[in-house]
């Protein structure tokens, strides 16, 4: 009597599952009663979460329903339902759930995971002060430079001292963090700084700890701080304490010495707006986020493109050759400059091709639904988490023809020029597009031009196979930890 009773029971929970999909719901898997298809993204496709909405697309179509425990989320993937969804003003909302505050110690606050008024008042602000400090002007390159000039002069003293084999884990980060802390606190670290290289081995677990489609599961951030490791697939963003730390201490310097006339950084800038006390949006919690975001994302995802775009050249070392006879030829004995990106077509061309098969942010982070919509013949109601598979785009055998082929020409036109496409957006599209795209468009060119020019990279002899392009999944990718072998040109 009592099995059979429980035996009803879960058929009754089935039940009332199947039957709470909203109507006109997107198609999708169903998933268990209560979690959703939590338990089963892993089993979409094994090692990237971002590879089972691949599979889901081919299933169902360019927008796909499912759930991640009670929380609807959409996939839309496909080039005009990606184009269509960037556009959309009532998709540009930010997920609100434990996970996402856990960032913010429980709070809505920064620039990327926040939205409405707030968001758009910070984003002017911090964008407005950011370009006067340089952001995307002459002086921003001198800065990306100069910290190019240190990273080469490192290298080449290894090589001098006999040392030919690079690690490379992490390698660019610092390079990457000293050129935005410059503008922002008006500070750079030495390449061994224990203390950054701490912060960097932080980001770097933080991004590679969850993925993008179960971290809307809607768990209550008790049991998140209560049981990190078993709930360490919405992210450890307990991790973040040390970098908390670093920013507040760097915020409290600037308070003790902060100038009364022409400020020196963005930290600067800042406390002067909290001075003013006209916007009650501006407070030194909210400075602390804003670096947070700039940091976290600016290095993690600049510095793993550098690092796929020389694994690929490892793997091509006759379009690694072609590169460098482009560079020499163009920049003669200088490192390139931007007055020399126009005349550096293939060198574009490469660049673009590794964010179009490398590229690591193949989803964007994910959007809410501001009301209920109609999208693509589906409803997508209120508060839904909407994911926007940009990976679907960039692999589009309908427009791309051959896309698991590493083949860079096919950014150049029969003229020689670069062919502008946009079925290419590694950042992103529309208002939420990527904040800081013209220095991570900069930094990724002037590093990875500059070492090409430099050093000719090759798999390690002896070694069997070149090193793996596969990536490491997390809320971005990640290009797994590789030796190279290194010699001067």
């Amino acid at each position: 009597m009592i099995g059979f009773l429980l035996i009803c029971a879960f058929f009754l929970c089935v039940l009332v599952w199947i039957c709470t999909r909203p109507k006109h719901f997107p198609p999708g898997p169903k998933g268990l009663p209560l979690l959703g298809c939590l338990m089963s993204v892993p089993q979409w496709h094994a090692g990237c979460a971002f590879m089972g909405l691949m599979e889901l697309y081919y299933k169902y179509g360019p927008v796909c329903g499912f759930y991640i425990g009670p929380q609807p989320v959409v996939s839309i993937s496909g080039y005009e339902a990606c184009k269509e969804a960037f556009l959309n003003e009532n998709l540009n909302g930010r997920p609100d759930n434990a996970p996402a505050r856990m960032k913010s110690k429980g709070k809505r606050m920064g620039v990327m995971l926040v939205d409405g008024d707030f968001w758009m008042t910070q984003k002017r602000f911090t964008l407005h002060h950011l370009r006067e400090l340089g952001f995307g002007k002459k002086s921003m390159e001198n800065l990306i430079q100069n910290e190019v000039k240190f990273l080469l002069e490192d290298m080449e003293r290894q090589i001098e001292d006999g040392n030919h084999h690079f690690e490379f884990k992490n390698y660019f980060n610092v390079s990457l963090v000293n050129a935005l802390w410059m503008m922002l606190a008006s500070a750079r670290f030495e390449r061994n700084d224990p203390r950054l290289k701490l912060l960097i081995e932080l980001f770097d677990t933080v991004f590679r700890s969850g993925d993008i489609i179960r971290v809307a599961f809607p768990c209550p951030a008790i049991l998140i701080k209560m049981f990190p490791t078993f709930f360490a697939k919405l992210g450890r963003m307990d991790l973040l304490k040390e970098v908390w730390k670093f920013i507040e201490e760097a915020i409290e310097d600037h308070k003790q010495k902060l100038p009364q006339s022409e400020a020196r950084d963005f930290i600067d800038v800042y406390l002067k707006e909290i001075e003013r006390d006209v916007d009650h949006s501006f407070s030194e919690e909210q400075l602390m986020n804003i670096i947070l975001d700039i940091l976290s994302a600016g290095a993690d995802t600049t510095g793993n493109s550098i690092g796929f775009a020389l694994l690929h050249l490892i793997h091509h070392p006759e379009i690694q050759t072609k590169m460098q006879l482009e560079l020499d030829e163009v920049c003669g004995d200088s490192l390139p400059c931007l007055h020399h990106k126009p005349q550096l077509t293939y060198t574009q061309a490469v660049l673009m091709e590794v964010q179009r098969m490398s590229g690591v942010s193949p989803l964007a982070i994910p959007r809410r639904a501001l009301k209920t919509i109609t999208f693509g013949g589906y409803v997508i109601p209120q508060n839904t988490h909407v994911i926007i598979n940009m990976h679907s785009v960039h692999m589009d055998e309908t427009y791309w023809t051959d896309p698991q082929i590493f083949r860079p020409d096919r950014h150049v036109d029969c003229d020689g020029r670069i062919i502008k496409t946009d079925h290419l957006f590694p950042f992103g599209g529309g208002k939420r597009s990527c904040l800081g795209e013209t220095l991570a468009r900069t930094s990724y060119f002037f590093f990875t031009a500059s070492l090409v020019k430099m050093f000719v990279f090759r798999s390690v002899p002896g070694s069997f196979s070149p090193p793996s392009i596969a990536p490491l999944d997390g809320f971005t990718l990640g290009h797994r930890p590789f030796y190279a072998f290194l010699t001067k040109r």
